[in-house]
């Protein structure tokens, strides 16, 4: 914070209002991490401004979604909601996906408690619009770039909240939605996404639930193997996917099987997830 605060003197002292923009949102974005969220506001509000009068639309419209989601976090939900409604408009008139999906995955975060069925729709809405962005799939970027992990953590968050569910609704499908939103991470490319542990990130519960789907016995598996598989199936060379995985379970017995899966595609021939 105190580097971002010097940052910002010295662009203020030569005009630069780019790198003021800059340093105010790293001085944003320290103070939401410290919980400090009136700082943090005023901070992106300020940033908001400089986009606003030199016309930088796109940046602007980060800082709105940015506010958003600090208001709802001080819990100011109505003022939240109405903010990230506002920048989906523009955002999709743009075709920028990253405001597209942050939104309607901060709106899925406020209606989480009080009402799950919003809640489920802005989050299939948010993880649509991220199967829509089209990156590339292969490669070693796809495990090592910042919106590749962006977009798993969107991925895992939502599994976590489906899975979540399980106790208050036991008959709602839940530990399935979260099966079929870690499959279509994987169509995506994030082959290890939810495969490795996931202890300490959420509660036992749902920690057990997860892991009960996902937990390979790493020294058995092959992702070299399983990553060119899919790569295939997803370029279209084979309509099978069959791989070979040994399970762990919680009680320490281990599960060998045979894998099957096909691609389930959407109307414009994108990954949706894998049925096996």
């Amino acid at each position: 914070i105190t580097m971002a605060g010097r940052a910002r003197e010295l662009a203020e002292s030569v005009g630069d209002e780019r790198n003021q923009r800059l340093a105010l949102a790293l001085a944003g974005s320290c103070e939401k991490e410290r919980g400090n969220y009136a700082q943090a506001l005023a901070h992106w509000e300020a940033a908001r401004d400089i986009d606003a009068s030199s016309g930088a639309e796109q940046m602007e419209l980060m800082d709105r979604t940015s506010i958003a989601g600090i208001e709802a976090l001080m819990g100011r939900t109505a003022e939240a909601r109405r903010g990230f409604h506002s920048v989906l408009p523009p955002a999709r008139a743009m075709d920028w996906h990253l405001v597209t999906w942050s939104a309607h995955f901060g709106l899925g975060h406020i209606f989480e408690r009080d009402d799950p069925d919003s809640a489920v729709a802005h989050y299939e809405i948010a993880l649509a619009e991220i199967e829509r962005a089209g990156e590339s799939i292969g490669g070693e970027a796809v495990q090592t770039s910042y919106l590749s992990g962006r977009r798993r953590f969107y991925f895992e968050e939502v599994a976590r909240y489906y899975a979540s569910r399980r106790a208050a609704d036991p008959g709602g499908g839940w530990s399935e939605r979260a099966f079929v939103t870690m499959e279509r991470a994987k169509a995506r490319g994030l082959a290890r996404l939810l495969e490795t542990s996931v202890a300490g990130m959420g509660s036992a519960e749902e920690d057990d639930v997860l892991a009960a789907l996902y937990s390979l016995d790493e020294s058995e598996t092959d992702y070299a193997v399983h990553r060119r598989e899919l790569e295939r199936l997803l370029a279209g060379e084979t309509a099978l996917l069959r791989l070979e995985k040994r399970y762990l379970r919680a009680d320490g017995g281990v599960v060998w099987a045979d894998v099957s899966s096909i691609l389930v595609r959407d109307g414009h021939g994108a990954p949706r997830f894998l049925i096996g």
